[in-house]
């Protein structure tokens, strides 16, 4: 399967995507920084959870808002509360909720996922039409 829709649940990805919003996305063989994508939760096989990727690979140090030693944009970063420093393998990604305040279900817990298996969203289609 190449495509798939996903409802969001949630205010997660607050303010990117509401709850009930449909999305569709793609097959990732890559992910880029900022892109939002559509995992399984690495312990709750079946239960899809969407998240921003920060960082694709490498050392992420988000007390000072690096990567391997280079700044990097984060739209959300003021939203973070934690801190720490996370080493990111090659072929998986470290993801954040934007509203990261409202909730940890992201790699600040359970580290970074896999990309394979995973969709890169590419648009919202309901209720409102725009690309995320």
């Amino acid at each position: 399967m190449r495509f798939r829709r996903f409802v969001v649940e949630g205010d997660s990805m607050l303010p990117t995507l509401r709850s009930g919003d449909y999305v569709i996305g793609h097959r990732a063989d890559r992910v880029e920084a900022l892109d939002v994508v559509a995992f399984q939760h690495p312990s709750r096989p079946g239960f899809w959870l969407i998240k921003r990727v920060i960082c694709a690979s490498g050392t992420i140090d988000l007390d000072a808002g690096t990567i391997d030693g280079m700044s990097y944009h984060d739209p959300h970063r003021e939203e973070l509360v934690e801190s720490g420093s996370y080493a990111v393998p090659l072929g998986k990604m470290f993801v954040l909720s934007d509203n990261r305040r409202s909730t940890r279900a992201d790699s600040r817990i359970f580290g970074a996922v896999p990309v394979a298996g995973s969709f890169r969203i590419l648009a919202r289609y309901w209720p409102s039409i725009g690309r995320v």
